[in-house]
């Protein structure tokens, strides 16, 4: 599906984002929450495994003990309103629009462990 070529980029945000974090740190993981639902709702549509790994190649997450503050969710706004577009383009409660729930999941638990608030 054409539509996941185009969240490359928010794909690119959201590795420099866990990058800032150590190795298997919360933070880290955190990130790889919302990247794995992401690739889950990819797999449903495109029937790839791993979609984005080519974008993975040159981020390194921070050496352990490195410091790194709450990230600025803000930034993936545009990346949540694209995955209620593309939901709004399928069946109420089918198979796609689920598939997107995935990744609409994933970003809010991903959220949630900065925030501790419930996404909007």
């Amino acid at each position: 599906m054409q539509e996941f070529d185009k969240l490359g980029a928010h794909v690119e945000r959201m590795l420099a984002m866990q990058a800032g974090f150590a190795w298997a740190s919360p933070g880290h993981m955190a990130f790889g929450i919302a990247l794995d639902g992401l690739e889950t709702a990819a797999l449903h549509f495109t029937g790839r495994r791993h979609y984005y790994d080519a974008l993975r190649r040159d981020v390194r997450a921070a050496p352990a003990g490195a410091p790194a503050g709450a990230p600025d969710f803000e930034t993936l706004r545009p990346y949540a309103a694209r995955l209620r577009a593309l939901q709004d383009l399928c069946r109420p409660f089918g198979r796609d629009y689920l598939a997107l729930e995935i990744a609409q999941h994933a970003l809010a638990t991903c959220a949630y462990h900065f925030t501790r608030e419930a996404a909007p």
